[in-house]
């Protein structure tokens, strides 16, 4: 065998496993996880404030099982709706993020 026949046996190795490798890695991405399967949509609700509320409550009446943590829930709180202190006007309004069952 010549030098070129084993180059391009050797080409086309490298080839195929490449194309094997992307095959798999577009197969595993398009593969939901066991967990994916049971997950919940994300849903946004306005709000209002009232006179007393703090994070901290409001994330006890909101959060659901898919945060990790009340602290994990009022970060999002804090990011969705750009500030990043503690102080809540009554009357004003928060977008607050839940999960709920597909309806």
């Amino acid at each position: 065998m010549t030098i070129t026949a084993k180059r391009n046996i050797l080409t086309a190795a490298i080839i195929l496993t490449l194309i094997l490798i992307m095959g798999c890695i577009i197969v595993y991405a398009k593969t939901p996880s066991q967990g994916a399967s049971q997950s919940r949509p994300k849903y946004f609700t306005s709000y209002e404030i009232k006179a007393g509320d703090t994070l901290s409550g409001i994330a006890k009446q909101f959060i659901t099982s898919e945060y990790s943590s009340a602290d994990e829930y009022i970060s999002e709180v804090r990011s969705i709706n750009g500030f990043t202190g503690d102080t809540l006007y009554a009357g004003a309004y928060l977008v607050l993020p839940y999960y709920a069952d597909k309806t």
